[in-house]
């Protein structure tokens, strides 16, 4: 009976050891010190500037954008919303703040339609009757933009281009350049608008709006940009699985490659990424593993294991803290002591 007691724990030990090669020497499992519970139907994105957390409802009824205060951990209020009237979005897709010259700006896509500026000290202040200052048509570009994002120069934006990934454009939504590049086609007769299609991602951008980081949702791999000036300048790239799939009836990509980066915070001296590895056509697209990569080499320099699977993150690195939303079993926002 002691030989078998002793069989089974080390037959434990030898599966531990294993789960924690399979995962990496350094990871360790982090737990939540605080929360904020979400007043929302299903989080798009999250965003953080200065004490405040601005997050997206995809599933709004009546404004699309919260408003929560970091330091009481309190929801504000709400604003834009949906609709198709003057001052309404009808499909909004992302959030910039950005500082002008002589004010900050806040700025919202709605997806295909419009992009709207708002004052942010005057959104803080009227709240839920906040109103945009200027609102600019993205059908006058011309251009199938998916994303729009504020940089220091202008907006960048990705969509299906022929001449590069992405585009930016000036103040005025004027084309300047497209730059960037897709990634290799896993065969060259594959159809360049099904390629388009693979290469969908996300970008994220640092606080100060200088920097950019890309991720394809089908591939595990980061790239890093900074904006500079009227040019993008690619800084480094991480590259943990590459995009590969088939092509079904001429028209469909098939991903082989599984999911990589579900969501990703640029600071001053490392890069985090929340990340997935589930099969490119899982519902959610959420990960319990954080990455983190040197900001200056993009070395990935270590990993830790959340309790929940998760959808974005911010980080706070002069503060220290970690904001991870997650949707399981309701949407929440965890904060941890960043392990780094």
């Amino acid at each position: 009976m002691k030989n078998f007691a002793l069989i089974c724990c080390l037959l434990v030990i030898a599966m531990m050891s294993c789960d924690r090669n399979r995962m990496g020497r350094d990871d360790l499992l982090v737990v939540a010190t605080d929360s904020i519970e979400l007043e929302l139907g299903e989080p798009k994105e999250m965003y953080k500037y200065g004490d405040y957390l601005f997050v997206i409802d995809r599933k709004a009824i009546d404004n699309y954008v919260q408003v929560y205060d970091l330091k009481s951990k309190d929801f504000l209020f709400s604003f834009a919303p949906t609709g198709q009237g003057p001052g309404e979005f009808s499909s909004l897709n992302s959030l910039s703040v950005y500082n002008a010259g002589d004010a900050i700006r806040l700025s919202l896509y709605d997806f295909g339609n419009k992009i709207a500026d708002y004052d942010f000290n005057e959104v803080m202040s009227v709240k839920e009757n906040s109103m945009p200052i200027n609102v600019m048509h993205v059908s006058d570009t011309g251009l199938r933009m998916y994303g729009l994002s504020k940089t220091g120069n202008g907006y960048l934006a990705s969509g299906r281009f022929e001449d590069g990934k992405f585009v930016l454009l000036n103040d005025s939504l004027e084309l300047i350049k497209f730059t960037g590049e897709y990634r290799k086609k896993p065969k060259p007769s594959f159809p360049e608008n099904v390629h388009f299609m693979a290469n969908f991602g996300s970008q994220y951008f640092s606080e100060d709006r200088r920097f950019m980081a890309d991720c394809v949702t089908a591939a595990s791999l980061i790239t890093l940009y900074e904006v500079k000036g009227n040019d993008l300048v690619k800084q480094w790239e991480y590259v943990l699985e590459d995009l590969d799939y088939d092509v079904e009836a001429g028209v469909v990509p098939v991903y082989k490659s599984n999911r990589g980066y579900a969501s990703v915070s640029i600071g001053s001296k490392y890069v985090y990424a929340i990340y997935s590895g589930e099969p490119a056509m899982t519902p959610d697209f959420c990960g319990k593993e954080i990455h983190v990569f040197d900001f200056n080499t993009g070395e990935l320099v270590k990993k830790f294991m959340l309790e929940r699977r998760s959808s974005h993150i911010v980080v706070d690195e002069n503060k220290g803290k970690m904001y991870i939303e997650t949707d399981f079993p309701e949407p929440v926002v965890l904060i941890y002591d960043l392990p780094i």
